[in-house]
């Protein structure tokens, strides 16, 4: 088996996620595509499968005697996180949508989008709106902080996570506006920035 040099143990993992993004395989299989052990494939696999980007699917049966060969694949959910298609898709369909829309429909559709993305508040007490709102934020990628002055807690993120979006439709920030709302069960009154650097900023009420 050759020696993994320094960094290589990152590498063997890409090169198992791409040949697992084409079919599933077995352990042996990996093994002989990488150079690898049975073994270190098998600790790789772990770390994959503790990531939630390998799953087991199912085992395939050989000829003769000994236990069939566990299978494995990407999850469909880690699909969605080799794609680099989203962020420009987005900016064109929103782009497309503003074209196309008078501002109260554009408004109404970005706001009911925000609803449909968030989840069902139960009927448990509320927890503090504004640490909601942050939390489900930074879940989109946002870097956020809580700013505690005045009566309303300030929600602000150092940037948009939609900000491709938003710097061509300003408008398109009301789905992230009615996010927090939905799912934190606040009022909560848009102060974003707009322009070339986008950021949020959400008073909860």
């Amino acid at each position: 088996m050759p020696r993994i040099p320094a960094g290589g143990a990152e590498l063997t993992r890409d090169r198992l996620v791409r040949l697992l993004r084409h079919r599933p395989r077995t352990v042996e299989e990996l093994a002989a595509s990488v150079g690898l052990t049975r073994n270190g494939v098998r600790a790789q696999l772990g770390a994959l499968e503790r990531d939630g980007l390998v799953e087991r699917s199912g085992v395939r049966h050989v000829a003769g005697p000994g236990k069939p060969a566990q299978l494995y694949r990407i999850t469909t959910g880690a699909e969605s996180t080799f794609s680099a298609a989203y962020p420009p898709a987005l900016s064109a369909l929103v782009a497309t949508l503003a074209d196309r829309l008078e501002p109260p429909a554009l408004h109404a559709m970005f706001s009911a989008t925000g609803r449909r993305m968030a989840t069902p508040r139960t009927g448990s007490p509320r927890v503090d709106p504004a640490s909601e709102a942050k939390s489900l934020l930074e879940s989109l990628g946002a870097a956020v902080t809580v700013r505690r002055e005045g009566r309303h807690p300030m929600v602000e993120g150092a940037a948009c996570p939609l900000a491709e979006a938003v710097r061509r439709c300003p408008e398109s920030c009301e789905l992230v506006r009615s996010l927090v709302a939905a799912a934190t069960g606040a009022r909560v009154i848009t102060r974003c920035e707009h322009g070339d650097a986008p950021r949020c900023r959400f008073a909860i009420h």
